[in-house]
């Protein structure tokens, strides 16, 4: 198995989403194209948004509306 090229310097493993943090460093979503959420602590998995922090609440949202409605995460 390869692995996920975040940057030159850090790497995730084969299934993961590189997540970038606000310092600058990574984490890794342990969801293949996973969503990272805005606390960067929190990972939904693919065609779900993020709708509270708190609950840890991911949502479907195969679209991408509610996506379109929340301010967008720190990913590439």
């Amino acid at each position: 198995m390869s692995d996920n090229l975040c940057d030159r310097d850090y790497r995730c493993k084969n299934g993961e989403t590189c997540c970038k943090n606000k310092d600058d460093t990574w984490t890794c979503c342990p969801f293949a194209a996973g969503i990272c959420c805005p606390d960067i602590s929190t990972y939904c998995p693919p065609m779900t948004t993020c709708i509270s922090v708190l609950t840890l609440t991911c949502v479907n949202d195969p679209f991408g509306f509610l996506a379109s409605l929340i301010p967008p995460t720190m990913t590439e």
